[in-house]
């Protein structure tokens, strides 16, 4: 499978034995670089829920049983 097809990169070049193996390993090493650069997603926080509502959330979880 042609993993350059896709164009991901307008300097990719078309034929995967065009480069090297120390500039392909240059390659591959300071994209994973750029990659440990990237910062992460934050987490997604859940909303707080007070005291009092929740205690009337878990009355109505009781009284429906």
């Amino acid at each position: 499978m042609n993993f350059f097809r896709f164009g991901l990169s307008s300097d990719m070049p078309n034929d995967p034995d065009q480069y090297d193996e120390k500039e392909a390993k240059k390659r591959f090493e300071a994209a994973l670089r750029a990659g440990l650069k990237t910062p992460h997603k934050p987490l997604k926080e859940k909303p707080k829920i007070s005291q009092k509502k929740k205690m009337e959330r878990d009355r109505a979880k009781r009284d429906d049983r």
